[in-house]
C-alpha cells in the first residue's frame, strides 16, 4: 500500500472517577496536620489466626529464604504464587523494613478505592486492609514506611509498616497538576506539569519550587524513582537523543557508556541504555552489550536483567548469563518488568499478576537456576531457504546504501494490518534485487542515511508476495508495497510480483515526506509547509482521505493538477505519485501540466533546503522532470 502508516504510542493512565475527595479507612491516625476525612477507630493489633486480618491460615514466611504456604507454578520452583487478599485488577507491591506491602485498585461503578495490605516477613500473615476511598493513589514503600500520594486532591499520607497513619500532608495542591511521583525515600514530591517543567515540594515544609524547566520540544517520561528520561531532537540530525535527569542531584547526568541512546534506566551506579534493539548494561567499570527483540528491563535488584516476550520472562545476571525463565498463566498480564521488588533475604522478586481470578502476588526466585543461552550469545534465526550467495548479495546491497534487506525466510508473514507469503524462488528474488539496485543507484550520494529521523535509526526492506490486508484496511485488494514506522526503524515491504523502479521511488518518497514534515517542528525556518502545498491544489479542492474506497475509481480528476485519482487521496500520496512519475522519467506529465510541474518544483526546493546536498549532482534524477526535456518526454 502506498501510504506510510503512522504508529502512535498512547500512554493511558487509569484514573476512573478518581477526582472525589478520598475517604481514608485506616488502622490508626496520628496526623501532624489533620485533614477533613472519615476514619474508623483504630482496630486492635492483629492476632495470628484472625480471619479478618490474616488471610492465610498457615504462616506464609516462617523463616528467611524460604517461602512456605506458596504454590509452585514451575517445575524447578522458580515461580511461586502467594495466597493473596483482595480482589482488585491493578496494583503493585513494595517493601518496608519488615513487611511486604501489597496494594490494589478496586474500580467501582462510580468510584475507585485503593486498598493496602502488609505481609509480615518474619512470622507471616497479612495485615489489613487499609482503604483509601475515592481515588487511585500512588503507593510507595521504603524502609521508613509507606507513602500514599493522592495526586487528585494534593495529599500525602505517611503510614508505618503496621499500616497506621503517622503523618498527613494536605497542602500539596500548590503543585501544578500533572504527572506526580515520589522521591526514592518518599519524602519529596515531584510534579511534571506537561509544560516541560518539573516542580519539587517538601511536604514537611510545604514549600514548592521549580526544579527544572526543560524548555520546548521535549518528551519527558518518569523512568524510575531516581529520575526522568528527557528526549530532545538534535536539530542537525533530526534524531531523538535521550538524557537522564537525576532529581536528587538536580541535573542531567550521562550514562558511563558514551554515545546516543533512545532510553536510559538507572539504579544506583548500574545503568541500562537502549538504542533501537541494541542494549548496554552495567557500570563504568563493567558492562555488557547485546541485542534483543524482547522488552528489556533493569531488574529492581540492580544486579539482574529481565527480558519479556508476551507472558514469557527470562532472568540474567549482569554478565548476561541465564538464570531462569518463567511463563505467566494464560490470560494474565503483569508489571513484572518495572513494578517488581527484590527482597535479598529470599533472593528473588515479588510482583503482581492480574488475570481471570483478579490480582495476585507472585515470587520469582533468583536462586533456582536453569540452563539457557547467554544474552551475549542470543539465538539468531537460522535462514537457509535459499543459497548463501543470495543472502550475501542482499546484505551487500544493503551495506552499500545504508539499508537492511530481508529476503526469503528472513521476512515476516504477518504485519500490523497486512499478511503476505514468503518468496523462496531464487530467480524471482534475484530479479527483484536487480530492480532494486537499478532504482537505488539513481539516488544521490548520502541520500538514504538522511531519511532517518525521530526514533528511526535505519530502514529495512522486505520482499514478499501476496500482500493483502488482514482487517479490510484500505479495501480488499492486493498491494504492491507499504511503508510503516516501527520501534527504532522504518520498514518498506514490497510485493515482488508488482515490483518496479517506480514503486521503489514511491515508497522512499513516503519516508522522505515524513522527514520533511518532522523537520518543520524542530528546525527554525524549515522550508516545507502543508499550507504551501494546499495552495498548489485546484480552487475548492478537498482530499479523498480513505484508502480503497469506491471513489478512487469514480471521482472526477483534474489531470492538470494530479497524476491520477490515487494522488487525490491525501497530500503525501500526491507527492509520492509525483516523485514516482518524475523518477520513472515520465516527463510528459510535467511538460503538459504546469500545475503538476509547479508542485514538483516546490517539492524539489523543499528537499534541497532540508537535506545535506554535498556531493549531489546539479540536477538529481527526479529534478530532470522539470526540464529541459532533452530526452524522450514519454520516458521511452
Amino acid at each position: 500500500m502506498k501510504k506510510a502508516i503512522v504508529c502512535i504510542l498512547v500512554l493511558l493512565t487509569l484514573a476512573g472517577c478518581a477526582r472525589n475527595t478520598p475517604t481514608v479507612t485506616t488502622g490508626s491516625t496520628s496526623a501532624r496536620q489533620p485533614v477533613t476525612t472519615t476514619t474508623t477507630a483504630p482496630p486492635p493489633p492483629p492476632e495470628p489466626g484472625d480471619p479478618e486480618n490474616f488471610i492465610s491460615p498457615e504462616p506464609v514466611m516462617p523463616e528467611r529464604k524460604a517461602l512456605r504456604g506458596a504454590r509452585s507454578l514451575s517445575e524447578n520452583g522458580a515461580l511461586l504464587a502467594l495466597d493473596t487478599p483482595g480482589a482488585g485488577w491493578s496494583g503493585g507491591v513494595g517493601r518496608t523494613e519488615n513487611k511486604l506491602i501489597f496494594y490494589y485498585y478496586d474500580y467501582l461503578e462510580y468510584d475507585t478505592n485503593t486498598e493496602l495490605y502488609a505481609l509480615d516477613l518474619a512470622r507471616g500473615g497479612w495485615i489489613g486492609p487499609v482503604v483509601f476511598k475515592g481515588a487511585e493513589m500512588t503507593v510507595q514503600a521504603t524502609e521508613e514506611g509507606v507513602f500514599v500520594l493522592d495526586p487528585w486532591q494534593g495529599r500525602l499520607f505517611v503510614l508505618n509498616e503496621e499500616l497506621q497513619t503517622v503523618e498527613t500532608f494536605d497542602e500539596l495542591d500548590e503543585l501544578p497538576s500533572g504527572w506526580w511521583k515520589l522521591s526514592a525515600d518518599g519524602r519529596t514530591v515531584y510534579s511534571y506539569d506537561w509544560n516541560s517543567k518539573i516542580w519539587k515540594l517538601e511536604p514537611a515544609s510545604g514549600d514548592a519550587e521549580l526544579a527544572v524547566d526543560f524548555g520546548s520540544d521535549v518528551m519527558v517520561s518518569v523512568k524510575d524513582a531516581e529520575g526522568y528520561n528527557v528526549k530532545t531532537v538534535n536539530a542537525d540530525t533530526l534524531l531523538y537523543e535521550c538524557k537522564y535527569y537525576d532529581t536528587a542531584q538536580g541535573e542531567f547526568i550521562s550514562a558511563p557508556f558514551g554515545g546516543v541512546f533512545d532510553e536510559l534506566t538507572k539504579m544506583g551506579e548500574v545503568w541500562l541504555a537502549r538504542l533501537g534493539r541494541q542494549y548496554i548494561a552495567g557500570t563504568a567499570e563493567n558492562s555488557i552489550s547485546f541485542e534483543s527483540e524482547d522488552t528489556v528491563y533493569l531488574a529492581p535488584s540492580g544486579r539482574h536483567i529481565i527480558t519479556c516476550a508476551e507472558r514469557d520472562y527470562s532472568l540474567y545476571d549482569m554478565q548476561g548469563e541465564y538464570i531462569s525463565g518463567i511463563s505467566l498463566p494464560e490470560n494474565s498480564w503483569s508489571y513484572m518488568g518495572d513494578g517488581a521488588i527484590y527482597v535479598p533475604e529470599y533472593d528473588g522478586f515479588f510482583f503482581t499478576v492480574s488475570g481471570d481470578e483478579g490480582l495476585g502476588v507472585m515470587f520469582w526466585s533468583a536462586s533456582a537456576r536453569q540452563s539457557g543461552a547467554s544474552l551475549l550469545t542470543a539465538e539468531e534465526k537460522v535462514c537457509d531457504a535459499v543459497s548463501p550467495e543470495l543472502y550475501e548479495r542482499a546484505r551487500q546491497i544493503g551495506e552499500k546504501y545504508g539499508l537492511r534487506l530481508k529476503i526469503a525466510d528472513m521476512c515476516d508473514e504477518v504485519f500490523s494490518v497486512f499478511k503476505a507469503d514468503l518468496v523462496l524462488d531464487e530467480q524471482r528474488i534475484n530479479d527483484a534485487l536487480d530492480v532494486l539496485e537499478s532504482a537505488l543507484e539513481k539516488y544521490p550520494e548520502n541520500f538514504f542515511p538522511q531519511l532517518n529521523y525521530g526514533t528511526s535509526r535505519y530502514i529495512e526492506l522486505q520482499f514478499i508476495e501476496h500482500l493483502t490486508t488482514t482487517n479490510g484496511y484500505g479495501g480488499d485488494g492486493s498491494y504492491s508495497a507499504f511503508t510503516q514506522p516501527m520501534d527504532g526503524y522504518t520498514h518498506i515491504v514490497f510485493d515482488i510480483t508488482w515490483l518496479s523502479e517506480s514503486t521503489v521511488f514511491h515508497e522512499f518518497s513516503h519516508i522522505l515526506d515524513s522527514r520533511l514534515e518532522f523537520a518543520v517542528g524542530y528546525r527554525e525556518g524549515a522550508f516545507f509547509s502543508e499550507d504551501d502545498w494546499d495552495a498548489l491544489q485546484p480552487p475548492g479542492f478537498e482530499w479523498g482521505g480513505e484508502y480503497g474506497g469506491e471513489w478512487q475509481y469514480t471521482r472526477p480528476v483534474d489531470y492538470t493538477y494530479f497524476t491520477d485519482t490515487y494522488a487525490t487521496t491525501n497530500s503525501t500520496e500526491d507527492r509520492a505519485r509525483i516523485m514516482e512519475y518524475a523518477g520513472a522519467g515520465w516527463y510528459w506529465t510535467f511538460m503538459d501540466n504546469p500545475h503538476i510541474r509547479a508542485k514538483l518544483d516546490y517539492y524539489c526546493r523543499a528537499i534541497r533546503a532540508d537535506l545535506d546536498t554535498e556531493g549531489w549532482p546539479e540536477q538529481t534524477f527526479w529534478e530532470k522532470a522539470l526540464g529541459p526535456y532533452e530526452d524522450d518526454p514519454w520516458g521511452e
